[in-house]
């Protein structure tokens, strides 16, 4: 599949990174899989699922406290081996699969057809990111890094968090220099964005579409 103004040429150098809830997926990974363990009855989650909807009314504008955020939905797992939560990782992923956007996929595939190398940067938990996105192939997966002891979920998270100007150190740490092209729906991935020679804002709200126009980038909707 070829896009307009773009060569054929494959550039192992290439890096084209993508964010994932609400770019290449339609919904937003880390509310989905609270409701995912409230269908499975799993202790406390009403609760958290309380909290959680609370905080995330501030994620559009780009004013969510995400460390906040995280304390309370990851509590629900605290304890927790995380080999466990990791195989029911995978009953999500089949669960909610078809919420792909076709047309993101034929990205990423284009992508890696060209030799690119394809990278993953979300701000849900990598164990989810990891789990719902094995069958793209990506060269790189990253999202929120949780903090274990032995083996088992604390309900900390890594820093950098995998986050706003946090997704920008992450790969800068990991590669060293500009993107090529960069992919997100969320005024939270500005940062993102200006990282990237060719950036493009997926099915935006008014408020990325007008900061899209004033800065040259390009905007795809996708739909299915």
């Amino acid at each position: 599949m070829l896009f307009l103004g773009e060569s054929l040429m494959s550039d192992q150098t290439v890096l084209a990174a993508f964010d994932l809830d609400g770019t290449l997926f339609d919904g937003d990974c880390a509310e989905l899989w609270l409701q995912f363990l409230r269908d499975k009855d799993w202790p406390g989650i009403a609760t958290t699922i309380t909290h959680c909807q609370q905080l995330m009314a501030q994620y559009e504008s780009g004013g969510l406290d995400m460390l906040n955020y995280m304390t309370f939905w990851l509590q629900p797992l605290v304890g927790y081996p995380v080999s466990e939560i990791k195989a029911l990782s995978q009953q999500f992923y089949e669960f909610y699969a078809k919420r792909f956007f076709s047309e993101g996929i034929e990205r990423v595939k284009w992508h890696q057809q060209q030799g690119h190398t394809t990278i993953c940067i979300s701000a849900s938990p990598d164990f989810v990111v990891n789990a719902i996105t094995r069958f793209l192939g990506f060269d790189h997966v990253l999202g929120l890094q949780l903090q274990l002891k032995e083996q088992k979920i604390t309900g900390g998270v890594a820093f950098p968090l995998c986050f706003q100007h946090g997704k920008t150190q992450l790969l800068e740490k990991l590669f060293g220099r500009k993107l090529d092209y960069s992919y997100s729906d969320s005024i939270n991935d500005v940062s993102l964005l200006e990282m990237a020679e060719s950036a493009y804002v997926v099915n935006p709200n008014l408020q990325l579409q007008a900061l899209a126009s004033e800065k040259g980038w390009q905007t795809l909707i996708w739909q299915g």
